[in-house]
């Protein structure tokens, strides 16, 4: 069935019964006459009357017979000004029209032959209408799958309250200019968006980032682009960091032969035991253990920073050519990295307990021979400098309860 029609049949259903009456009969001198598809005479002027809802319900019933045949009924001339009949027909078109579109749903997932491209949905839909189709075509041989699938739609609709998950992951977003945007996403991430397409969108999610959260950064074309991902909900932080990482191994495995490797790209993994820790089979884990594996070949390098490196992926850590280390007193860690380099090193890997901080030591592919090296000073300095316990304990402490949760809460805008 058209789109137009489908249209349609959701704006009859939708109609007040004044706007039915407007579009199956006239006024004439107060009295409401029936359309009848025919002419009208009226001071010897013929007009042609057209009744709207008639003529939708023939062109609907040429494809689904019952539901054309009901807004037919709508149409009719017993029914177009008597709201109690047009309500009880109308309930009966929305029947049908619900089990036209539940069949016409189970039939693209049924048909869908790639449902893992990046292509946009709507995640309301995927809540509802999709997992319902596909709660109806396993269940027929599968209770298990049945009730593990209805309490995931629990969970994935509780995603839609929270703030944390609804507004960074755009959960409710319905935007037409969204639909297309992967390209324009991904140079966003690469930092290359306002060289590119700056002028190509008007009201995506990214020109409303640039204009409105970030203006300084509107006309500027960034080499390095930080992700924060410290305030995500830990339920979705791995899937998070996941996508990122697959969509940029997938965007450049896609690249004409020619082009791979032209465009290198560093991924840096910041507190890398919350994404690839070798206790979890994460989905963030198989993403970065495929790129710590295949990355080079597509010119993509693989950064891991780490404070527990005993409890990072094997699979990542034996891909890594290079290694700085800076001071470790874990026994366990001191052992694991003295497995992961080369023995002739063993000497200047002793120190790792006693080395200064601001110190490192650098081995691998990327020095001749290994090195203990002074980290050059940063500015501005970050904000990591170890607490003054003592002296803010004899100090007169003035703690920022109220401000500090109605910031948390996001109840104003405090700074």
């Amino acid at each position: 069935m058209p789109n137009y029609l489908l249209s349609e049949i959701t704006n009859i259903i939708n109609a007040t019964a004044e706007e039915i009456k407007k579009r199956t009969g006239y006024s004439d001198y107060g009295n409401w006459v029936w359309k009848g598809n025919g002419i009208r005479v009226n001071n010897g002027r013929s007009t042609l009357v057209d009744n709207e809802i008639l003529n939708i319900g023939k062109e609907i019933e040429k494809y689904h017979t019952t539901l054309g045949q009901e807004i037919i009924k709508l149409g009719s001339g017993n029914v177009f000004n008597d709201a109690s009949k047009q309500e009880i027909i109308r309930k009966q078109i929305q029947k049908f029209f619900d089990s036209s579109n539940k069949d016409i749903i189970e039939e693209q997932i049924v048909g869908e032959q790639n449902i893992d491209l990046p292509t946009w949905f709507n995640y309301q839909e995927l809540c509802t209408k999709f997992i319902d189709a596909a709660i109806k075509q396993e269940g027929q041989s599968n209770n298990r799958i049945v009730e593990f699938v209805s309490t995931l739609r629990l969970r994935m609709r509780s995603f839609l309250n929270d703030k944390r998950m609804a507004i960074p992951l755009m959960l409710k977003d319905n935007e037409k200019d969204n639909k297309n945007v992967l390209a324009h996403f991904i140079s966003f991430l690469l930092g290359d968006f306002n060289r590119y397409f700056k002028g190509d969108t008007k009201n995506s999610f990214i020109k409303q980032y640039n204009s409105d959260a970030n203006p300084e950064q509107e006309d500027k074309t960034n080499q390095i682009t930080i992700v924060d991902v410290s305030e995500l909900p830990f339920e979705v932080l791995e899937t998070v960091t996941a996508l990122f990482g697959r969509l940029i191994i997938e965007f450049v495995s896609h690249f004409l032969p020619e082009n791979r490797g032209k465009y290198p790209i560093v991924i840096v993994l910041e507190e890398a035991q919350n994404y690839i820790s070798e206790k979890n089979d994460s989905v963030a884990k198989i993403v970065f253990e495929r790129i710590a594996r295949e990355g080079r070949k597509y010119g993509i390098s693989l950064v891991v920073c780490s404070q527990r490196p005993s409890e990072l992926s094997k699979t990542v850590l034996s891909q890594c050519n290079s290694f700085v280390i800076h001071r470790l007193q874990n026994p366990e860690d001191q052992k694991y990295i003295k497995g992961l380099v080369s023995s002739a090193n063993a000497d200047i890997l002793d120190q790792l307990p006693i080395i200064p901080q601001q110190y490192a030591i650098i081995t691998g592919d990327c020095v001749r021979t290994p090195i203990q090296v002074r980290i050059d000073d940063v500015d501005p300095t970050p904000n990591s400098h170890n607490p003054k316990y003592i002296e803010n304990w004899l100090s007169d402490l003035n703690i920022p309860y109220e401000d500090t949760c109605k910031r948390w809460c996001n109840n104003e805008n405090t700074k």
